[in-house]
């Protein structure tokens, strides 16, 4: 009886990483992993709807690539999540994939904790710098280095009232709001704020 084959990176990038692509919870993990499967661990925090999505995305992977067990792990998202991640990393007990926001790149440990990805490993899987939105792109790297994927965006979203915005002279001639600094317009006749 054989155990387990190695992962490669290749191997991982191919299919793994297909993980990656939208949002998650469920915790219903693939049952009985076979002794010709290779494990991957997934850790994630992704609950209602998203996690719902998530979960379908693994089964989806599962079903399509039989030789990978993943183990998808649903946590408790916030300080828990990342102290655990940390921890577990300075540990060597990492999962080996796992959801965070590219905010807590650079505290996660970068080149520590995370291994770069190869950019060309990941063009081979069929994703491209040209595939994602250019500041979200480069929020995945650490001085010049791939640690992350993205695979989702929260938009900033405005509303306001033209009509009201445009009797304080906030518009400009094309009906937009023009650029602000503080609670002064660029507009010479936005009225002042009560205090």
């Amino acid at each position: 009886m054989h155990g387990p084959p190695d992962i490669t990176r290749r191997h991982l990038l191919g299919g793994s990483l297909a993980l990656l692509g939208a949002a998650a919870t469920g915790c219903a993990i693939p049952v009985g992993l076979g002794s010709s499967q290779t494990r991957v661990q997934y850790w994630h925090f992704l609950g209602a709807s998203d996690g719902i999505i998530m979960n379908q995305m693994v089964q989806a992977f599962a079903k399509d690539t039989p030789d990978i067990f993943v183990e998808e792990n649903v946590l408790a998202w916030g300080e828990p999540y990342y102290t655990k991640i940390a921890m577990a990393g300075s540990g060597g007990r990492s999962p080996d994939l796992a959801t965070f926001h590219l905010a807590r790149l650079a505290g996660i440990g970068a080149g520590a904790i995370l291994d770069p990805i190869d950019v060309k490993l990941l063009e081979e899987a069929g994703l491209r710098a040209a595939d994602f939105s250019p500041p979200i792109w480069e929020r995945a790297h650490l001085d010049g280095v791939l640690y992350a994927i993205p695979f989702d965006a929260h938009p900033m979203v405005q509303y306001y009232n033209t009509d009201i915005c445009g009797k304080a002279g906030l518009l400009g001639p094309d009906g937009k709001l023009l650029p602000t600094k503080g609670w002064t317009s660029s507009s010479p006749s936005s009225p002042r704020p009560r205090r």
